[in-house]
């Protein structure tokens, strides 16, 4: 259960949190999984590797935001010269990820206090090589 002190924090049990980040870590990786397959299988299909991968979800304060900064991390590490951006589909401009999703990042070592939303525009749809959808079924 959430519970919140004085301060406005949300504290869940690190089991919770653990959970929780290696859930968002495995739709990523299978998306990216996908991908890669996709590409093996037809390589006319991508002839350049993704410079750019938007993430997408409904607000863009918990999933894409979450989704953004592990893959930037991920690139970081690899090298690769890719852009990874996230925009939320019903939002608006400069609100903050939401403190869980802040919790979760910092669990997982990922920084997200200077995250603001951003509606998704056709103009970063276009600039996309890859997009990836963060939502439930």
């Amino acid at each position: 259960m959430l519970q919140a002190d004085s301060r406005s924090e949300i504290k869940l049990p690190a089991r919770n949190v653990r959970e929780l980040a290696r859930s968002m870590k495995k739709a990523v990786n299978g998306a990216l999984d996908h991908w890669r397959y996709r590409v093996l299988l037809n390589r006319q299909a991508f002839p350049q590797p993704a410079r750019a991968i938007l993430v997408v979800c409904k607000g863009n304060i918990c999933r894409s935001p979450l989704a953004e900064a592990y893959l930037k991390d991920q690139v970081k590490k690899s090298g690769l010269p890719i852009d990874v951006y996230s925009a939320g589909l019903e939002t608006s401009f400069g609100k903050p990820a939401h403190p869980l999703a802040q919790l979760v990042g910092t669990q997982g070592g990922l920084i997200l206090n200077q995250h603001a939303t951003q509606p998704l525009h056709k103009e970063q749809v276009e600039r996309a090589d890859m997009i990836l959808v963060m939502e439930w079924r």
